[in-house]
């Protein structure tokens, strides 16, 4: 018999956090993605890889479009499910709350300029990103033959 000294107590569990779930979400995906991107970059052409049954690893290439394909869509998931979790924080970095002003002006038009000139890039097919549509175009069809 135990005295009332004596007692035992449990580890209390402690809640699921949601916000760290979703950062090893987004960051596992992010993995994936990187991963699956590299193989299909360099994965034959559609009609070499049914020819020759290429695979890598355990999947062949449509598996690995599927693969890459259900974790981008994990991946922007994730992505909203960050934003609308942090969305006050996000708000208050962006917004300066005691002038209603928009802060780092100059990062986000840098931001927007960078990612204006790489769709120019590459809807021109310029360099140096049509360097990457040449040596993914190698891979796809001159190297698996």
């Amino acid at each position: 018999m135990m005295s009332p000294a004596q007692v035992v107590t449990f580890p209390v569990a402690r809640p699921f956090h949601k916000r760290g779930w979703v950062v090893f979400v987004l960051g596992l995906s992010a993995t994936i993605l990187l991963i699956s991107g590299i193989v299909l970059f360099i994965a034959p052409s559609g009609r070499i890889a049914s020819a020759t049954h290429w695979a890598l690893l355990w999947l062949d290439k449509d598996g690995w479009v599927n693969l890459h394909n259900v974790f981008a869509i994990l991946f922007v998931a994730g992505l909203i499910w960050h934003f609308v979790f942090n969305w006050k924080p996000l708000r208050n970095y962006v917004i300066n709350r005691a002038t209603h002003h928009l802060n780092l002006k100059r990062e986000m038009l840098a931001a927007a300029a960078v990612l204006l000139v790489l769709v120019v890039l590459v809807a021109q097919d310029l360099p140096p990103v049509d360097a990457l549509t040449d040596l993914s175009a190698y891979f796809r069809h001159r190297f698996w033959n």
